[in-house]
């Protein structure tokens, strides 16, 4: 019985050396292979360049992004939709208060006040937006009434009833000194066109004219004077030696001319103070602006403008200068000037005057000059493992 049991115990013996040593070469080639992959893994980590230190990547301008953002429009349009139906200002209460019912807000803390945003800022932020985002074509809102707006501003008024104001104080009187200032820095900005000369006077003519007219109303004092005061029926006398017509003419033509000579003299001295008078008051002339005095201010587009200035005396000549300028994806209902540059259906068109219509649209024809046509779509990429 033990001799059985030993061969048992034997060949049970020599099997496990058997599998033992199968399983020892099956371990050895498969060690044999992975010292292999190891092998070629340390020799490719070998081969590999030493690493070195890189750059910092350029930054990248809002110009830049822009430009990707307007051309990722322009090969994929975005197709126009429809307009959202009108929501009426008690809507939007109902539906605020309804969700605040449903939902109320947590009560929170104080918080700092934000930082001041100027009208540039925001001006600028919608700009980018518009651009990056352009609304699609929409319909005109309804007109709307007068009496809808008086009501809307009555309920506004009656909710918000503006503070009383106060009694505002009296003007400073305004002296003659400073009435001439402004009309002396009004005629030097604004000089004037040159008159021209008056037209020329007869002096003899205008003596005659006063002349006849002195003649005529001495004759009518005299017989007035007469009719009043008839003269007493007197003696016969002897005759009277005869008139000479022509010697009693000449004699009164005489006495009007230095009467009239006298009545111009005085005219004349009189035109002539007044005169003195109205150069005293005329500003005194003073040098004119230099290049030292001159400021060029630049809007960054296209208006250049020379800007004269010294002692409160200021003068300005703005210069355009018909520069293009890209104003990115044409926005419906947005004006451009002459030289504006848009990018519309993959073309890109450059504004030949101001503008609002459409580039290429047939009813304003010659607003847009085609400047770069679209190019043709290029093939897809075939399919396939790349060789």
């Amino acid at each position: 019985m033990r001799a059985e049991l030993r061969e048992i115990a034997d060949s049970l013996v020599q099997s496990l050396r058997r599998m033992v040593e199968a399983t020892e070469r099956r371990v050895d080639a498969q060690v044999v292979g992975i010292q292999a992959q190891v092998s070629a893994v340390e020799q490719s980590v070998a081969a590999l360049p030493v690493p070195r230190d890189g750059k910092d990547a350029d930054p990248v301008s809002d110009d830049q992004l822009a430009a990707v953002v307007s051309r990722h429009f322009e090969e994929h349009p975005v197709l126009p939709g429809r307009d959202a139906d009108p929501v009426s200002t008690e809507q939007l209460v109902s539906a605020v208060a309804l969700h605040l019912a449903d939902n109320p807000p947590a009560p929170g803390r104080d918080g700092k006040d934000a930082e001041p945003i100027s009208v540039e800022q925001i001006r600028e932020v919608v700009a980018r937006h518009l651009e990056a985002n352009p609304p699609a074509p929409g319909k005109d809102a309804p007109p709307v009434a007068e009496e809808v707006v008086a009501a809307v501003v009555a309920r506004h008024l009656e909710a918000h009833p503006p503070a009383p104001g106060r009694d505002g104080k009296d003007a400073e009187p305004v002296s003659e000194e400073a009435v001439a200032t402004v009309v002396a820095r009004h005629l030097e900005a604004h000089p004037p066109a040159p008159g021209r000369d008056a037209d020329p006077v007869d002096v003899q003519a205008v003596i005659r004219g006063l002349t006849d007219t002195a003649r005529a109303e001495v004759a009518a004092v005299v017989a007035k004077h007469l009719a009043n005061n008839p003269p007493a029926p007197g003696r016969d006398g002897k005759d009277a030696d005869p008139i000479n017509d022509a010697f009693v003419v000449d004699t009164i033509d005489r006495a009007i001319e230095r009467h009239v000579g006298t009545w111009a003299l005085d005219f004349e001295r009189r035109a002539q103070d007044l005169f003195l008078k109205a150069i005293e008051r005329i500003p005194k002339p003073q040098d004119g602006l230099g290049f030292e005095d001159m400021t060029v201010d630049y809007d960054g587009e296209r208006l250049v403008t020379l800007r004269f200035e010294r002692d409160g005396i200021v003068k300005e000549f703005p210069l355009h200068m018909p520069t293009v300028l890209d104003r990115g994806v044409f926005v419906v209902g947005k004006a451009y000037e002459r030289s504006d540059a848009v990018t519309w259906a993959g073309n890109y068109w450059i504004a030949q005057r101001a503008t609002q219509s459409k580039p290429g649209d047939a009813e304003d024809e010659g607003a847009w000059r085609l400047a770069v046509r679209r190019g043709r779509d290029g093939k897809d990429l075939s399919k396939g493992t790349p060789k």
